[in-house]
Parts: structure tokens; sequence; C-alpha cells
């Protein structure tokens, strides 16, 4: 396809980038700057992630355990996902992950606990999002959704252990935050 103008003539040889998917993340740096500042302004040290052809992230350490704080790129970049890991390559049961998670999210809404299933692993992820310029506002509020999430993510991740579900925690090494990140924006 031709077009006139500026406009990049499509498709490019050999997979080479177009204007448009350099800057395609573009909004959703933008936004992560916002976060990176408030993060800071909270007091919350983090760990820059290597940007997902979908979106990018940081995380924030506590301990062993880690939230992913992303921004998915293609038109939800005024939307902050808050993300952490509860277990990692669970069995592979549906029904009993997805009636656990229903009873925990019925017992706690605040905190969505869901399967994420793919060729990668079947892994059990707590998260939700909020619109950025709302946590701006109330950086006390971001403070403690942020610091909330690995207390939380522990209590699920024992409810797990207790039905026999299996299951690895989610580690703090590069691998488990890229995965998560992943996770956290598809």
């Amino acid at each position: 396809m031709s077009v006139t103008g500026n406009e990049e003539v499509w498709p490019r040889p050999h997979g080479a980038p177009t204007t448009a998917s350099r800057d395609f993340l573009a909004a959703a740096r933008l936004s992560l700057s916002q976060v990176k500042r408030l993060t800071a302004q909270v007091g919350l040290a983090y760990v820059e992630l290597d940007e997902n052809p979908a979106g990018v992230g940081i995380a924030v350490e506590f301990g062993q355990q880690c939230v992913i704080l992303s921004i998915i790129a293609g038109g939800s970049e005024g939307q902050l996902y808050i993300t952490t890991g509860v277990l990692r390559d669970v069995k592979r049961d549906r029904t009993a992950i997805l009636d656990l998670c229903n009873d925990m999210v019925r017992d706690n809404p605040a905190y969505p606990i869901y399967l994420h299933d793919d060729e990668a692993g079947w892994d059990v992820i707590l998260g939700n999002a909020f619109p950025v310029r709302a946590l701006a506002a109330s950086p006390d509020f971001f403070q403690d959704l942020v610091q909330a999430l690995p207390e939380v993510a522990t209590a699920a991740r024992n409810r797990f252990v207790e039905v026999g579900l299996g299951g690895e925690p989610f580690g703090s090494d590069r691998r488990d935050l890229s995965r998560l990140l992943a996770e956290s924006i598809l």
C-alpha cells in the first residue's frame, strides 16, 4: 500500500520498524515516567524493566516479592496496572484454580486474583488497574496499594498450597520479572 506525504510505505522490507511502531510505546513511556516520579515521591525504590512490545513497567521489591507497575501501550496509557505474582507454574486444574480465585475475590474484591494461562505456564496473578492521574493526586493511596500486594499475595499463596495446587513463588530475577510484566499487560 502506498501513501502520500511523510507517511511510511507498508509493508516494510525484512520487518524494518516503521515510524508508527517506533513510537508505539512513546505514550506508555511518558505515563511510566509519571509513575516513576510518584514511586520515588513516596519513598519506594524501583528497578527498571526491559520494554515489552505491548507496554512498559518497573518493579518495586519487597524482600523476595516484587510488585510490577506497568502501562499498556495502544490506548490504555492512562491506566497503571499494579500486579504481583501469587504462584507460577501451578497444577493445570482449571476448575480448582478458578474456584479458589473466585472464592478469594468474593471475600476480598479489592484484590482480584486470576489465572493467567499460556504456553509459558499457568500462573496465578494478583492485580488491579487505576488511573495514573487519580493515583498521582493521592500519593498515600498509591503507596498503600503497592505495599499491600505482597501481603495479600502471601495469604493467597498459602491458600493455594493448602489445597494442593502446587506452584512456585515468583522470584525477583529478571526472568520472573519479565514474565510478570508480560502477564500484567497481556
